[in-house]
């Protein structure tokens, strides 16, 4: 479920300095692609050639993001033994961004294993990626993807009263606006089994899926199973050990944007291997129950709207 690398190039400007080892200067490496992950969470990746990278000198990626809110930023130093390559390049990722911080910005520079730069520093957001996207496709499903992201970003920062004065929509034209979806149809499915309390959809960090049963507890597993939005059979053994507030709740994160609408049963065992509680719960159904009620919060719209999209993008 990822996006098709985007060529972004930019000016490089840091020096190159002498290796010690040689005294010749190392080539620069500079981060040319930038990319995203469109999964339950939101994750950038930032990708360099191949070609650049001297063989027997350690490298280390930094990235750095920003919060909105005054946290203090986070790095993460990615050694050379982690990075992952696709065709002609290496690439790093930077996981768990919030919708809420979509127009956080992101920092990530390739430096030598003793800190020192090699190249200049790459800046970007979930924001400015999304919008630089919209505005060089004339896909039409894309737009709609990249639209109903931001409102679901947007839609957030709202909710959760994050940055909220400068809302990553702020920059989308009327006619941009305009290609968002305009409505979605949701079906509830819901069975509720033997045990089941409810239902939650965790939007603090991803989308998450959580169901919480009586009778449960750490000793026992859950196994949840679904078809996902490709077809493919996702059977999943969750130990109790990962259950919630007391051993209570099950969370259930392999369940990405585009599967929203795929049912997923939810089985529940004691350590005899018997069952003891189950039900059947979708993304969709759950969001069907919010929307139904009077004064629905505008963040369940956003999002049904975001995984609806993300499924026709990646069905398209």
């Amino acid at each position: 479920n990822t996006f098709t690398f985007e060529t972004d190039k930019f000016s490089t400007y840091a020096l190159a300095y002498a290796d010690e080892r040689e005294e010749e200067p190392l080539p620069e490496v500079n981060i040319q692609v930038a990319r995203m992950i469109l999964g339950n969470e939101l994750a950038m990746q930032f990708a360099f050639p191949k070609t650049s990278i001297v063989e027997d000198v350690e490298y280390v990626v930094s990235v750095t993001k920003t919060y909105a809110d005054g946290r203090e930023d986070k790095n993460i130093l990615v050694p050379q033994s982690e990075w992952k390559t696709s065709g002609s390049y290496y690439y790093v990722s930077f996981n768990g961004i919030a919708a809420k911080e979509m127009g956080d910005e992101i920092y990530a520079q390739i430096l030598t294993a003793d800190g020192a730069a090699v190249g200049g520093v790459y800046t970007d957001s979930v924001m400015d990626y999304a919008i630089r996207q919209l505005r060089k496709t004339t896909d039409a499903k894309t737009r709609t993807l990249y639209v109903d992201m931001l409102n679901y970003g947007a839609a957030a920062q709202t909710y959760f009263k994050y940055d909220a004065a400068n809302l990553v929509t702020d920059e989308l034209t009327e006619t941009e606006k305009g290609y968002g979806t305009q409505s979605v149809k949701l079906e509830n499915n819901l069975v509720k089994g033997t045990g089941y309390v409810a239902s939650q959809l965790d939007l603090g960090s991803s989308i998450l899926l959580r169901v919480k049963f009586n009778g449960i507890d750490s000793s026992m597993y859950a196994e949840i199973s679904f078809t996902n939005h490709t077809g493919d059979q996702k059977d999943i053994t969750i130990p109790g050990s990962e259950f919630i507030s007391g051993g209570t709740v099950v969370v259930i994160d392999d369940v990405v944007a585009a599967d929203y609408n795929q049912n997923v049963t939810i089985k529940v065992y004691d350590a005899n291997g018997t069952e003891v509680a189950n039900a059947v719960e979708s993304v969709a159904s759950y969001l069907a129950r919010q929307l139904d009620k009077p004064n629905a919060l505008a963040i369940y719209d956003a999002v049904a709207k975001y995984c609806a999209a993300a499924y026709g993008y990646l069905h398209r």
